[in-house]
């Protein structure tokens, strides 16, 4: 919804398409925050009971690379490796969650969204 908002135009008419790829800049943005150690012994948040979340992993692992700066400096300072997990969780959102979030018991219901 942030993303709907943030792309209206100038007259304040909300935006009716994001991209995948949008969707996946602002997926990294809201979970940067989430890939700090918690604490020394603990690490990063689990997100799952046996192991972390593939797209959360992706980002912790591009944070620890750019030795923990800001997102903003991260991307500026390693353009491709950012390209590179910006295409990585792309393609995950494709794979996975995306395709789950229209499915109640059984059946697909495609009342949000199309995934070309």
């Amino acid at each position: 919804m942030d993303l709907v908002v943030e792309q209206a135009d100038k007259s304040g008419r909300l935006a009716s398409m994001v991209t995948t790829r949008q969707l996946a800049g602002k997926i990294i943005e809201i979970y940067w925050a989430h890939t700090v150690n918690y604490s020394p012994l603990e690490g990063v948040p689990k997100q799952n009971t046996h192991r972390q979340a593939a797209i959360v992993s992706k980002i912790e692992t591009f944070r620890k690379n750019s030795q923990y700066v800001t997102l903003f400096k991260a991307k500026r300072q390693n353009e491709g490796r950012y390209k590179n997990l910006l295409d990585s969780v792309e393609k995950k959102l494709i794979e996975m969650p995306l395709p789950r979030l229209q499915y109640f018991g059984q059946q697909e219901q495609r009342f949000i969204y199309d995934i070309a």
